[in-house]
């Protein structure tokens, strides 16, 4: 698939600095390792790439070249990719961190949201959405694919999927009940019904899950 020139202007702008963007490729499989970074390396990203089978790596790696976003499988070895961006998200070497997976995994996309990665994709999406999400991250901010996101978006009732909308909106429950046109009873019981087929255990979850897979915007 050729990224369409959409795509190109997004990677363009995400490029602050002169040079093109450093990616740090982290995967047990350097077949699938050598196939991305002939993406990445590509046009629009044009990236420097730095390849690595072994995550125990990532830090060393981080401290001694200018990476500016790591791509690591969620199930690397021999720390695992939500570990990974846990240990990457401080310091004065922090760097972002897309995890790849290969499953359609709900409770993965909630530790996503509860841990510091900053994208999250499976392997077999598209390729422009993919390049979309590196734009994003690039950018400061957070991508989750639709291949992840919509099968646990389609377990969440209409009433549910508002609620969660509105917390990430940082509404009280008294401005939700009022919108929608329900009690703040009914606004507490769809929000906990969420909160369960999410894998959440309270608002505050509720509502950062709603910021960071974009459903709040």
């Amino acid at each position: 698939m050729q990224p369409a020139s959409g795509v190109r202007k997004k990677l363009a702008d995400a490029n602050a600095v002169p040079r093109a963007p450093a990616v740090l490729l982290i995967d047990e499989h350097e077949l699938f390792l050598s196939a991305l970074k002939r993406l990445l390396t590509s046009k629009p990203l044009n990236a420097s790439v730095v390849l690595s089978t072994r995550s125990s790596e990532a830090v060393a790696i981080v401290r001694s070249s200018l990476i500016d976003v790591v791509v690591c499988d969620v199930q690397a070895k021999p720390v695992p990719g939500t570990d990974l961006s846990a240990i990457l998200s401080t310091g004065p070497h922090a760097v972002p961190v897309i995890l790849l997976t290969e499953d359609e995994d709900g409770p993965l996309l909630a530790a996503f949201v509860l841990s510091p990665a900053a994208g999250l994709f499976r392997k077999d999406t598209p390729v422009e959405e993919f390049l979309e999400g590196i734009a994003e991250v690039l950018r400061g901010g957070h991508a989750v694919g639709r291949t992840m996101l919509q099968p646990v978006l389609d377990r969440l009732t209409p009433p549910e999927r508002k609620v969660v909308f509105l917390v990430g909106r940082r509404q009280s429950d008294r401005a939700i009940a009022a919108s929608l046109g329900l009690s703040q009873e009914s606004v507490r019981d769809h929000l906990a019904q969420a909160c369960r087929k999410l894998g959440l255990q309270s608002r505050a979850e509720a509502g950062r899950w709603a910021v960071k897979v974009g459903l709040a915007q």
